[in-house]
């Protein structure tokens, strides 16, 4: 019952990050809160790898370990897990409503089904793609019916609605790809660590070098602004990465992805209490939708095949 409970409280955790991302936004661009979320993750976690490398008397044999498939891999992995991850939410997050981002995350582990037959050759039958179906029907659903506002006031437009969809769903195809990819990384390697690196080297990516108005803004930061960021910085990125990495070396990335569908749940409710906005019943019916249909196109079709340790260990636990 360990993975289970870490993948709960991980998608609580990450339930909020919407949140914390829409007030970052009133201070700072989408590519300006990148910055500012993981160069700090990226320097708690060189110093956590730093520290073990000195327990081990100051050998590290991770990145020497990689041969050079496996390195082009990790470089892949990291951009679309941190640059085009998040551009894309956090982009998303400045059109749409919080909680309607955290809705088109949901599709994480539709997602992550195609991708594990592209990359992983899983396999992906007819029921996977009806859920798959079902959950963009209940997104449609969503954009036609219910109206919102911007962060700005303004009343969303139906195209306004469909682009902020989009957009946010460039992240649930980042999402795929890196989760995927690292999935391959970790089967014979610490889980921890390939999370790391595909964070640092995803950051490195991006360092802001030159960019003076950035680092102005974080100079003179409201207490806000330096509360959201260590929120996203410290919980969803340091420790949230560690516990989804550990997970899904215990058990496959289909199975583990599951449990995302949580996530626009938490997020609906502290959409709703933080920033008031729409929860009535034609959106309940379309968050319905939409998670009923990853549900559906998260379950195996069967009984799981065991294929490895890693896996045997995840149905015990």
């Amino acid at each position: 019952m360990l993975v289970p409970s870490v993948l709960v409280a991980l998608m609580i955790f990450w339930s909020g990050s919407f949140a914390a991302v829409r007030v970052a936004l009133r201070y700072i661009t989408p590519v300006e809160l990148i910055y500012a979320r993981f160069i700090p993750s990226a320097i708690m976690l060189l110093i956590i790898l730093w520290i073990g490398v000195l327990k081990r008397g100051g050998r590290s044999g991770f990145i020497r370990s990689l041969n050079r498939k496996q390195w082009i891999l990790l470089l892949i992995a990291s951009i679309f897990q941190v640059p085009a991850y998040h551009f894309c939410m956090n982009l998303g997050g400045s059109i749409i409503p919080s909680s309607w981002v955290g809705l088109v995350i949901s599709l994480n582990p539709a997602s992550i089904a195609v991708f594990s037959v592209i990359l992983l050759k899983d396999k992906i039958g007819v029921l996977r793609w009806l859920g798959i179906t079902l959950s963009f029907a209940g997104l449609g659903f969503i954009a036609f019916i219910n109206n919102d506002v911007t962060m700005g006031g303004n009343e969303l437009s139906l195209l306004t609605k469909l682009w902020g969809m989009m957009v946010s769903f460039g992240a649930v195809v980042s999402f795929g790809i890196s989760t995927s990819l690292s999935k391959n990384l970790i089967r014979n390697s610490s889980s921890f660590k390939t999370m790391a690196w595909v964070i640092i080297i995803g950051t490195a990516w991006l360092v802001p070098i030159g960019n003076s108005a950035f680092y102005t803004k974080i100079a003179n930061a409201p207490l806000e602004l330096w509360a959201a960021v260590g929120y996203l910085s410290a919980i969803c990125t340091v420790a949230g990465f560690a516990a989804w990495y550990w997970a899904i070396k215990r058990w496959t990335v289909s199975r583990a992805g599951v449990f995302i569908y949580l996530v626009p749940i938490g997020a609906l409710i502290i959409g709703n209490l933080m920033f008031d906005e729409t929860l009535n019943f034609s959106v309940i019916l379309g968050f319905a939708l939409v998670l009923s249909g990853v549900f559906i196109a998260g379950r195996r079709e069967g009984l799981p095949k065991l294929t490895n340790k890693s896996d045997i260990e995840g149905v015990s636990s």
